[in-house]
């Protein structure tokens, strides 16, 4: 495990449970009463209950995995990164500036994430114990490893959309 985690500083994710949006997209396709109007929009929010730092976040998500909380971790400065994206916003031909480094610091914490989900997948938790829980679902034999390594793959991929 790395000894030390950077994060954004302030970043915030609002995580939710697998059941509930399973529940709520049940709940979308079922048959409807005439009395219920349908919604008109084409986004739905599928977020938990509240919102959490990602440092949180992350601490609650090791705990959980019995994991040590890292020794260190450090809060990227945000705003001292979006003043210096001002100053090379302004220089010719530059690539970056205030609204990427916005967009990276937002990113970049969604990518955290997957590459963790994907690098805990492929073994950083063991994976005798990720068959069990594959298992609970019905998964076995190749078909659970296929499942869980296709898993990892795609969740390492995913960072990069």
């Amino acid at each position: 495990m790395l000894p030390v985690l950077a994060l954004p500083e302030g970043a915030l994710v609002q995580p939710v449970h697998v059941d509930d949006v399973v529940r709520d997209i049940l709940a979308l396709v079922a048959p409807r009463s005439p009395e219920l109007p349908l919604v008109a929009s084409r986004t739905i929010a599928f977020v938990g209950p509240a919102p959490l730092t990602l440092r949180h976040c992350l601490a609650e998500l090791r705990q959980a995995l019995g994991l040590a909380p890292p020794a260190v971790v450090l809060e990227l400065p945000g705003r001292l990164c979006l003043a210096l994206a001002c100053v090379a916003g302004r220089l010719p031909a530059s690539f970056v500036d205030r609204d990427a480094v916005s967009m990276l610091l937002m990113n970049l914490s969604v990518a955290l994430v997957w590459i963790w989900t994907g690098l805990v997948s492929l073994g950083l938790y063991p994976v005798a114990g990720s068959l069990r829980l594959l298992a609970d679902f019905g998964l076995h034999g190749a078909l659970a490893k296929l499942a869980l390594y296709s898993a990892a793959v795609l969740d390492l991929g995913l960072w990069g959309c």
